[in-house]
């Protein structure tokens, strides 16, 4: 088990794609762009992250004013299906996924204090200082079920309103101008933490109001700008996959191949 405060200086720092063998708790203080599950997630703001073995990740820490803290531990560290009957749900174990939450001023507050005590009592002698960082550990996870649960249902009144703004949002992104010009928002929680509502929120209003969810909405129009680009830009196709977002330009060929039926550069010669 391991846990840093880090405040350093650096040029952008990126990790690659890959899957660990540890559960991490990170709060993010730094622009960064996390990379997972063929999708990218664009953070401007104090997030709190959990990430598990089962789901490779990535980042890219785009400021050089790097900050924030994190806590490293294997699953036999905790007892792990203790704290599953206690917290049912917690974002530890979506095992099909990593969970972002962002945290208002008083909760990110709440989360540097239990990090700073988590840290000091690592440098300790006491004899139950297990049990001591464990507990911090929990309430960390906690903390993140709490900004979870947060989220309040929008109103009625209110489903249209925000289902027009994320409509709005999305069409704000388009269209792409130059290579090095790229989607700062491409998953539905993206629009959720901008929009300042829970993902699941946002998806039943855009359901509600438009039929289709809102990865759907999202697919759709990435798709739209990628048949674009690849018919009237000369851009490699490995710059149209980087600016719509993937990581490897064969996550791309696979995304494009699904839904179309052929490759992006099959489709290109095509429309040519």
């Amino acid at each position: 088990m391991n846990a840093q405060r880090y405040e350093y200086e650096y040029e952008v720092n990126s990790s690659p794609l890959g899957r660990n063998d540890f559960y991490k708790i990170w709060l993010i203080q730094s622009d960064t762009r996390l990379h997972f599950n063929d999708r990218s997630v664009y953070i401007n703001k104090p997030a709190i992250f959990f990430s598990n073995p089962n789901v490779p990740y990535g980042y890219d820490i785009l400021s050089e004013q790097q900050k924030g803290y994190y806590c490293v531990f294997k699953k036999e560290y905790l007892n792990i299906l203790a704290l599953k009957e206690n917290a049912m749900g917690s974002p530890i174990f979506n095992a099909d996924n990593v969970d972002i939450f962002f945290p208002e001023p008083k909760q990110l507050e709440t989360i540097i204090n239990i990090y700073n005590l988590l840290i000091n009592e690592l440098n300790t002698d006491f004899s139950f200082k297990e049990e001591v960082v464990k507990y911090y550990i929990y309430l960390l996870i906690y903390e993140g079920l709490k900004i979870q649960n947060n989220k309040a249902l929008p109103s009625k009144n209110s489903v249209k309103r925000i289902a027009y703004q994320f409509l709005e949002l999305l069409e704000r992104q388009f269209p792409l101008q130059s290579p090095n010009q790229y989607l700062k928002l491409r998953m539905a929680s993206d629009y959720a933490s901008l929009l300042n509502i829970h993902v699941n929120s946002l998806n039943k209003a855009v359901k509600e109001i438009t039929g289709k969810t809102t990865t759907q909405h999202i697919s759709e129009r990435i798709l739209n700008e990628a048949k674009a680009l690849l018919k009237y830009s000369g851009w490699n196709i490995s710059d149209i996959a980087y600016a719509l977002g993937f990581s490897y330009s064969n996550h791309f060929d696979t995304y494009f191949k699904k839904r179309e039926g052929i490759t992006p550069s099959e489709y290109r010669k095509i429309n040519i």
